[in-house]
């Protein structure tokens, strides 16, 4: 899902909302990830992934976050 609109058109509230009501974690949303690694904690128990002021997404990202998405895994 992703949320576009003016700035002030509540994207983050409504993105909040949505994830209080699926996700069982407490955590807030999350910035960006600078590394799979850093992605990979982030993900770790949660059902919604949140990152907020998004504007654009790297390679590596998209490919890190279609990997979740069917399972793949992480090791170091």
């Amino acid at each position: 899902l992703v949320l576009t609109g003016e700035q002030g058109s509540a994207k983050t509230t409504a993105a909040r909302v949505l994830k209080k009501l699926v996700d069982p974690t407490a955590g807030a949303d999350s910035a960006e990830p600078k590394e799979v690694r850093d992605l990979m904690v982030q993900t770790r128990g949660r059902h919604v992934l949140a990152f907020d002021n998004l504007s654009g997404m790297p390679g590596w990202f998209s490919d890190a976050l279609c990997r979740l998405s069917t399972g793949g895994g992480f090791s170091t």
